[in-house]
């Protein structure tokens, strides 16, 4: 099935492997989207995953795909309403795109193949007479309100688009002069898209004073709209020392440093209560740093007091115990000594009284051996007299030895009472 009109919309790297020969209709309108890269690169392979698994490969060799930009010019050249566009990244230009369709399709059905177009001059006619209004007003106003200057181009809004589109069309083609850089970043500007006009501005710039006055001050209006104050500031200054402009101009020029100094002030001055705000909390933190120090400090010091208290206490008492094992040491070693003393007196009157029964046997022995010899009347005499003196001395010696007997146990109950007191010898 064919169409006699219509539009196609080709993405591709144009990488050609066969020869295609096309023939397209003048009521076609081909848009086509040119992806990738000179260079080129790999063709990588995936699993059901989307893991990596290996790049394609042709004949043993690893394929690389490259864009090919003399595929786009000859495809283009075949037809008469085309256009090509080169993603550079990620994001396709879409909108641009449909805006090719769309002008393309308004064209091809407007009433025949011219278009009336206003006379641009009214136009420059209204925009002087509210330029000068402006003046007047700012005149007698004082207020810091910018004003944009665009003063390089004036037309209608058609015209703009046109242009628009004609400088598009080389920028994408990579053959935009640097006139029509600046001329693109102007017509940006006055339709309010400021960040986009400074970034051409940018992008074109490189001395601010091989800018010629329309382009120096518009670049200015940009850097206003953007916030820019500081940089804008210098380039109004730049054009009021260094450029020639007429009166009305000068005044917008003021009126816009006027406007920059004062945001420069504002911006001063809450840079400022920022700061005054960062130092404050920062004296804060560090106050709250140093009372936690503090209140950790004295935890440790408590702590370490406790621990000493602990300590002394367990030193205490074990001092304590130390003690009464010495004194339980010392009355066990008393009491030992006690039990030797007795145990070496027992001893003693044992010995004593063995002594005193070896002597009585040796006497009863003696007078035995007496009695079997025989005795003589004088011996008989001798022993009545010995026997009467025996008898007196036994009454003497047994006297002797209960008060003896009764000295030792006063002796020993005198000891095991009164312990502490020196021990007499009787």
């Amino acid at each position: 099935e064919t169409y006699s009109a219509g539009n196609v919309l080709l993405i591709t790297d144009g990488e050609q492997h066969t020869n295609i020969d096309l023939e397209i209709p003048e009521s076609i309108n081909v848009a086509v989207i040119g992806v990738g890269t000179e260079a080129g690169g790999k063709v990588p392979i995936r699993n059901k995953n989307g893991g990596f698994v290996r790049n394609k490969k042709w004949q043993g060799r690893e394929v690389v795909s490259k864009l090919s930009k003399r595929y786009f010019e000859s495809l283009i050249s075949k037809a008469k309403h085309g256009k090509v566009w080169y993603a550079t990244s990620y994001s396709l230009p879409t909108k641009e795109v449909l805006s090719f369709f769309e002008n393309k399709h308004k064209e091809t059905f407007s009433k025949g193949k011219f278009r009336e177009k206003p006379v641009e001059g009214y136009f420059v006619i209204k925009i002087a007479i509210i330029i000068y209004c402006l003046s007047v007003l700012l005149s007698r106003f004082k207020t810091f309100v910018p004003i944009m200057l665009i003063l390089s181009f004036m037309g209608s809004p058609e015209a703009h688009a046109d242009i628009k589109e004609e400088i598009l069309d080389d920028l994408s083609k990579g053959r935009a002069t640097k006139v029509q850089k600046l001329k693109l970043a102007e017509i940006l500007l006055k339709e309010k898209q400021a960040e986009k006009s400074l970034q051409l501005y940018e992008e074109t710039i490189n001395k601010v004073d091989d800018l010629s006055t329309p382009n120096l001050l518009n670049y200015g209006s940009s850097l206003l709209e953007n916030k820019k104050f500081k940089r804008a500031f210098d380039v109004f200054e730049n054009a009021e020392k260094t450029r020639e402009l007429d009166d009305n101009v000068k005044e917008i020029v003021r009126k816009n440093k006027l406007y920059a100094l004062r945001k420069m002030q504002q911006e001063n001055k809450q840079q400022q209560k920022q700061q005054d705000k960062k130092d404050q909390q920062d004296k804060k933190d560090q106050q709250n740093q140093q009372n936690q120090q503090n209140q950790q400090n004295k935890q440790n010091q408590q702590n370490q007091q406790n621990q000493q208290n602990q300590q002394n206490q367990k030193n205490q008492k074990n001092q304590q115990n130390q003690q009464n094992q010495q004194n339980q040491q010392n009355q066990q070693n008393k009491k030992n000594q006690q039990g030797q003393d007795d145990q070496k007196n027992k001893k003693d009157q044992k010995k004593k009284d063995g002594q005193k029964g070896e002597e009585k046997q040796d006497s009863d022995k003696e007078k035995k051996e007496k009695q079997k010899k025989g005795k003589s009347w004088e011996d008989i005499k001798n022993d009545a007299k010995k026997k009467k003196r025996m008898s007196k001395v036994k009454g003497v010696l047994k006297q002797i030895m209960n008060d003896d007997s009764n000295l030792q146990k006063k002796f020993m109950r005198t000891r095991n009472q009164r312990q502490d007191r020196q021990i007499k010898d009787w």
